[in-house]
């Protein structure tokens, strides 16, 4: 049988991802030299995907120590072997690991720590998308702008936790040991996170304002959006809540869109 380059790559990346020697097959060498080569390919593979997670959430590899992680990182590599060469993508995934993780299960904010690690990064690589003037609203009728719907720029996110996530990151990345000082009862913690100027910006919300960029987020109109968080928060200021994101200029588009 011929084989084509394809094809052996092909192979020897399924050989990888599951550990299994045989599945290359005498095409590349024979069995003898399989074995003790083979082991080599993949420490060498676990050492580099477990670098790059280190690299993506370099807060919860602090929080863990080296050993866990390479520990967290073999598993997550074996359960969920990397289908493309793009690590953020595959990387993408390992909150949601995290979280089911019975072995971190004493640090039950690890994993929405590394889901702000990973939408940080996120962000990075988005769009700007074009900026929504406010001033757009002045040619509709106040009927139309009651029922208007606002769509956040790419480079926006929303992220919340019951605990302080953002000082976790936030002190991890910038404080010695000693310095750090972090309370879990500080939670929950309501996040908005905008790239401005190359710079991850992150903006700590009520609970309130929150729940109303939620219910944007999701397509709602203002006026349904309004309605869904004043019947908890009765005390919630919709327009403060608008002027905030006009300002820091969260929301994209041309105006085509708003009208319902």
């Amino acid at each position: 049988m011929t084989y084509n380059l394809a094809m052996v790559y092909k192979c020897f990346s399924k050989a990888l991802s599951d550990q299994q020697p045989d599945d290359l097959g005498d095409f590349i060498c024979s069995k003898h030299m399989r074995e003790g080569r083979f082991d080599i390919h993949i420490t060498n593979r676990e050492e580099t995907l477990t670098a790059a997670l280190k690299e993506i959430f370099p807060v919860v590899w602090r929080l863990v120590g080296d050993e866990f992680f390479g520990f967290m990182a073999r598993t997550y590599i074996a359960k969920q072997p990397p289908k493309k060469p793009q690590l953020l993508l595959w990387a993408r995934e390992f909150p949601a690991f995290l979280k089911a993780f019975p072995a971190a299960s004493s640090l039950p904010y690890l994993a929405d720590v590394a889901q702000l690690e990973i939408t940080r990064k996120w962000l990075y690589l988005r769009p700007e998308g074009l900026a929504f003037d406010p001033g757009q609203l002045q040619s509709l009728t106040p009927d139309q702008q009651t029922h208007s719907r606002f769509k956040f720029r790419p480079t926006v996110a929303l992220i919340k936790s019951p605990y302080p996530i953002g000082q976790i990151v936030e002190q991890h990345l910038t404080l010695s040991d000693d310095d750090i000082d972090i309370n879990l009862e500080d939670g929950p913690d309501y996040l908005l996170l905008a790239r401005q100027e190359q710079q991850i910006i992150t903006y700590a919300l009520s609970q309130a304002d929150y729940a109303f960029y939620e219910e944007l987020a999701d397509g709602k109109t203002i006026t349904k959006a309004y309605e869904a968080v004043v019947m908890g928060q009765p005390d919630f200021d919709m327009g403060q809540a608008l002027a905030k994101a006009f300002q820091q200029q969260l929301f994209e588009g041309d105006g085509k869109s708003m009208k319902e």
